[in-house]
């Protein structure tokens, strides 16, 4: 069981994936980047961040590059969620970096699998 931080600014999107990963995790949500970075300056310790890699304000990149200041390991264990619509800079983000992503429309079991994966189990 990990402690996994969901950060989607789709509810439905974020929801589904809360629904699906309680049940083996425990799960924070926030429906920003911003409020993500909030309970990591407050101490919130995770084992994994499953987010959107397109939001508004800051995204997932973003999210990823202000993780890597705070904490670099966690920096690492992130699964991006894409939507066919990314732009170019995202497509070469996701390829040129060694990064982990899954795209929209998921099922649940490719959700599960990939964060056991990640997560050594």
């Amino acid at each position: 069981m990990g402690r996994i931080l969901v950060v989607d600014d789709e509810p439905l999107v974020a929801e589904m994936v809360r629904r699906t990963l309680e049940e083996e995790h425990s799960v924070a949500v926030r429906s920003s980047a911003q409020g993500a970075l909030e309970l990591v300056d407050k101490g919130e310790r995770f084992d994994l961040v499953v987010s959107d890699l397109q939001m508004p304000d800051l995204d997932g990149i973003g999210l990823r590059d202000a993780l890597a200041q705070r904490d670099p390991a966690l920096a690492r264990r992130m699964l991006f969620l894409t939507g066919g619509a990314t732009t170019p800079g995202t497509r070469e983000f996701l390829a040129r970096e060694d990064v982990h992503s899954l795209e929209k429309p998921f099922r649940a079991p490719e959700l599960l699998a990939s964060v056991r994966r990640l997560l050594g189990g």
